[in-house]
């Protein structure tokens, strides 16, 4: 294992992550009750990823995984911070757009389409959203066919 790769599994360990090594990519991170999984590729002093992890990363986030690249040469943020950049540009397009689909979101956004829903009800919780919103954001969920009382 590489002095950098476990560089990233002790920081995502302070964070309440569990990681496995599976080499492709680096690394499975997961919660324990499996709430939340990614994967993360380790690269050390600007290197580039190999034309075949480029592949396999295509295809897991085809799959709808996430999948991260982990440059130890810059500062990172935290899963947290991320989380807040999240908010914030989902916040930033309902402001700006009005209604609009989930699947715009997540791509705006950088983030699968069921996260999208996850984060946005987690906005609505918080109320860091207007009633408008809100309202906008129930009937993403018809768009969606989502249960109002479904777990997401």
């Amino acid at each position: 294992m590489h002095k950098s790769e476990q560089k990233v599994i002790d920081d995502y360990e302070k964070e309440g992550y569990l990681c496995l090594k599976n080499g492709c990519p680096d690394l499975l991170v997961y919660k324990e009750d499996m709430s939340d999984a990614f994967f993360v590729e380790v690269k050390d002093m600007n290197r580039k990823l190999k034309p075949n992890q480029q592949k396999y990363i295509q295809i897991l986030q085809k799959m709808g995984n996430k999948v991260f690249v982990k440059d130890n040469t810059t500062q990172k943020k935290s899963l947290n911070e991320r989380k807040k950049d999240y908010f914030e540009k989902i916040i930033s397009l309902l402001r700006y757009s009005g209604r609009t689909s989930t699947s715009k979101i997540a791509s705006y956004v950088g983030i699968p389409n069921e996260y999208a829903l996850k984060y946005l009800s987690e906005l609505l919780i918080l109320k860091l959203i207007t009633k408008e919103e809100e309202t906008n954001a129930v009937y993403w969920k018809i768009l969606n066919n989502e249960d109002e009382n479904e777990k997401i």
